[in-house]
């Protein structure tokens, strides 16, 4: 139809966008997931049919199915992130040519592969363009939010250890993870009380901070729990190696500075609950 309105050759807009790699049908078909993003971000277009009229799906099976291929999400796991990070919203994301990005980004995305999945992550590699028109490209893992909780008590905190197989050694760090709940704040009380067993009267959100920007999509939201009450803990199966311990704070910082406690997300987690303490 393009071809005939323009009136061009019908391989002249083929040719136009093979050199980088995208199709005029990738290109076509990205353009509803873009629309899907913005309506699963907007509270206002939260019916699932509605969206899904918008950009031109009758059956929710198929538009499940090609966005979770594009951007390594359920359609529901995207709209959680979206909705459920409390008073700290996410930044704005659209589907372009089939991979979330940052909406009129400087680095542009031309074509993207999913290398690798399974029930936790996403490796995608894409074809990417330089502000300098130079071609590149960028592999990066598709992850979902986490939360990092901050159990305190009398002044200190309550630590969890486990071994961490990448790196083949056990660490502390303060009790975190993904869970399915309803919002970030019952996510942070499950995970809290599976590793801990602890159950918090109080949790006050700190923020969000991106894990590693470089190399992986998600982020992590930390709360502060206080007013801790002792309960029973339910650690998954792969928990099984994990204890706890509570430290004082004097012990928490020596701990850092002697590198036994390495795991950045709780360090920058503390150094959140201080700028707060500061500013109060």
């Amino acid at each position: 139809m393009t071809a005939a309105a323009d009136p061009i050759s019908l391989g002249h807009p083929h040719r136009l966008f093979r050199t980088p790699r995208t199709t005029v049908c990738a290109s076509i078909h990205g353009r509803p997931l873009e629309r899907a993003c913005r309506d699963l971000t907007d509270p206002f277009r939260h019916t699932r049919a509605r969206h899904l009229r918008t950009v031109g799906f009758t059956h929710p099976e198929p538009f499940s199915r090609l966005f979770r291929e594009a951007s390594g999400l359920s359609p529901s796991s995207f709209r959680h992130q979206a909705d459920s990070t409390d008073r700290f919203p996410p930044s704005p994301r659209v589907i372009r040519s089939g991979v979330m990005t940052d909406i009129s980004p400087v680095v542009r995305q031309i074509s993207s592969d999913v290398v690798y999945t399974n029930a936790w992550m996403t490796v995608r590699e894409d074809r990417i363009e330089h502000p300098d028109g130079t071609y590149g490209t960028y592999g990066y893992v598709v992850k979902p939010d986490f939360v990092v909780v901050i159990p305190q008590q009398n002044d200190g905190f309550h630590l969890v250890e486990e071994y961490r197989y990448p790196i083949g050694r056990r660490c502390w760090s303060f009790p975190q993870g993904h869970a399915e709940a309803d919002t970030r704040e019952d996510e942070a009380r499950r995970e809290l009380a599976e590793e801990t067993g602890l159950r918090a009267a109080e949790l006050r959100p700190l923020g969000r901070l991106d894990a590693a920007h470089g190399l992986v999509t998600n982020g992590f939201h930390v709360y502060l729990a206080t007013g801790l009450v002792t309960g029973d803990t339910n650690r998954e199966h792969t928990e099984q190696d994990m204890r706890q311990q509570w430290v004082s704070r004097a012990e928490f910082e020596r701990m850092i500075r002697a590198g036994e406690v390495s795991d950045a997300c709780s360090i920058a987690a503390y150094s959140m609950l201080r700028l707060h303490e500061r500013a109060a």
